[in-house]
């Protein structure tokens, strides 16, 4: 049997990481683990929905691989740099609403308690938040035509 090589990633912090107590994570360990998790989070805890594991795995990778079908069909197969740039710049107009929420929420104490960000942290996750939302205004300005 094959051993599986760890590799010490201290930028890859999903939830393999943490299952793997800390830091450790295998380079074969996807991110698809981390999002069929948050499925289950959402559907059992929110939803009330319990499914099997792999129906579960099943429909939130349909969910990813349709509309990159449907893409592609459309736009033909040089299109596919095309649509993951589209996708990486939805997903970075996104950001400032997730950010926005999560840094409150951390930053309270009356929610967190002892665990809350002290000064430093909401300092530094302001000027993220802030930087963050410049670029992205910015990619909208430079693609909605408005700089000169």
């Amino acid at each position: 049997m094959a051993k599986k090589k760890i590799l010490l990633n201290a930028f890859n912090m999903n939830a393999v990481g943490h299952i793997n107590h800390g830091l450790w994570t295998h380079p074969r360990d996807r991110s698809a683990f981390t999002g069929t998790v948050a499925g289950q989070v959402i559907m059992e805890g929110f939803l009330k929905l319990k499914i099997p594991c792999w129906q579960r795995r099943f429909i939130t990778r349909a969910l990813a691989l349709i509309p990159a079908l449907i893409g592609v069909q459309m736009l033909g197969n040089g299109a596919v740099g095309q649509l993951l740039v589209a996708s990486q710049v939805v997903l970075s107009l996104q950001l400032p609403f997730a950010l926005y929420p999560l840094i409150r929420m951390t930053s309270d104490r009356s929610l967190m308690g002892e665990f809350a960000n002290r000064l430093p942290t909401r300092l530094l996750a302001w000027s993220l938040f802030v930087a963050i939302s410049a670029a992205n205004l910015w990619l909208v300005v430079q693609t909605v035509g408005l700089a000169g």
